[in-house]
């Protein structure tokens, strides 16, 4: 899960252990700007962890190491990421309500989606099409 301020991260365990039973995992993040790895957990003993306090718009990578009493294995690391809230498209608007019907024109009226889908809603798409035809004709400019 990717959030402005946030990313969570999950793995399996390493197929090969060394023979020596996994103690916990080391998390480090990098910020692909600056370049440098840094351990933000040592001791994590879940598959999983949520890396907290980035930044939003700033572009990361994570990774993964397991250390048993041995040592610490190689890291397997995440393809970059964009701390940001992620965005989807908007629920539809409620129907339609006829307010005033006139000569060569007619009025109406919706509520917004109940759901944004993250972000403000900037606009609607206005189109009508006559009543035998299947081609809707766009009737508001961008």
């Amino acid at each position: 899960e990717v959030t402005a301020n946030s990313v969570s991260i999950s793995w399996r365990p390493p197929t090969d252990n060394g023979g020596v039973e996994v103690n916990n995992y080391l998390v480090e993040r990098c910020d692909v700007q600056r370049g440098v790895w840094l351990t933000v957990n040592a001791n994590v003993t879940r598959f999983m962890f949520k890396f907290p306090d980035l930044t939003k718009g700033r572009e990361y990578a994570f990774r993964v190491m397991a250390e048993n009493r041995i040592g610490v294995g190689e890291p397997a690391a995440t393809e970059k990421v964009v701390a940001r809230d992620a965005i989807e498209p908007p629920g539809p608007p409620s129907a339609p309500e006829i307010t005033e019907i006139c000569k060569d024109a007619i009025g109406f009226c919706w509520e917004p989606p109940k759901y944004d889908g993250g972000s403000a809603i900037t606009g609607y798409i206005i189109e009508r099409r006559e009543k035998q035809s299947r081609r809707w004709i766009k009737l508001n400019r961008e």
